[in-house]
């Protein structure tokens, strides 16, 4: 005969085990996350850092003459194919250097009128919009996971956090599109080179798909919720 036993004191310290483990699971990828997102940010933040001293050094001492420098991308018109060191602006004369052979420009700034306007508002307006964005963006997704970790799944707290993290992310892609935006109106109006012409910035649809992404299960946790308190008021 076969003899079964029960210990309830292991089986409980299996469970406590278990859930442990899960626990620790949830904050390492947390932990993995925030790991991503400041990297990502930083990544951002650095590439674009030598670029704004140096057009910040030249716009100062040039007395404000010029509002520093402008980085952006060309492409040849008729398929040119000779990469040159330096292109001419016809609209002043002036040079523009070509640093990379990806064509990446960088010329001097000089604006007015609306193109003043629309840089002004990029920089006082839409760039602190955008930025205060990103900062909510880790915020909200790690209230979330706090709510997570306690199985608040249905909480409307989890799903209030969700629709701001989705607008948080759409404020940032949206908010880049105006960015590029200006930025192309501005140089395609300061610069014309001959054989080649201003790119319009390509934006990352990164944002786009995590802001489609954290409605979609905002919604899925509300239908969730609703069956789910249908079911209670049935039994």
């Amino acid at each position: 005969m076969y003899e079964f036993s029960f210990n309830f004191a292991e089986t409980l310290n299996l469970l406590t085990m278990t859930k442990n483990f899960k626990a620790k699971k949830l904050r390492i990828l947390v932990f993995l996350a925030g790991v991503a997102y400041f990297l990502m940010f930083i990544n951002s933040f650095v590439e674009g850092w030598d670029d704004f001293k140096q057009g910040f050094a030249d716009g100062w001492s040039n007395n404000h003459a010029a509002w520093g420098y402008s980085i952006f991308s060309v492409s040849s018109v008729d398929g040119v194919k000779f990469v040159p060191d330096t292109l001419v602006n016809k609209v002043n004369n002036q040079g523009a250097s070509v640093i990379s052979q990806t064509l990446n420009v960088r010329a001097p700034l000089t604006i007015t009128g609306l193109s003043k306007v629309l840089f002004m508002l990029n920089m006082f307006v839409l760039m602190p919009v955008i930025s205060i964005a990103i900062v909510l963006i880790p915020i909200y997704f790690f209230r979330i996971l706090q709510l997570i970790e306690r199985h608040l799944y249905f909480d409307d707290r989890c799903i209030h956090l969700l629709h701001k993290l989705g607008i948080a992310t759409f404020v940032v892609y949206f908010g880049f599109i105006l960015n590029g935006f200006f930025h192309f109106y501005i140089e395609n109006h300061l610069f014309s080179f001959s054989d080649f012409k201003v790119n319009i910035p390509v934006i990352d649809n990164m944002w786009l798909m995590f802001g489609i992404l954290a409605f979609i299960i905002a919604e899925l946790l509300s239908k969730a919720k609703s069956l789910k308190e249908e079911q209670e008021l049935t039994i």
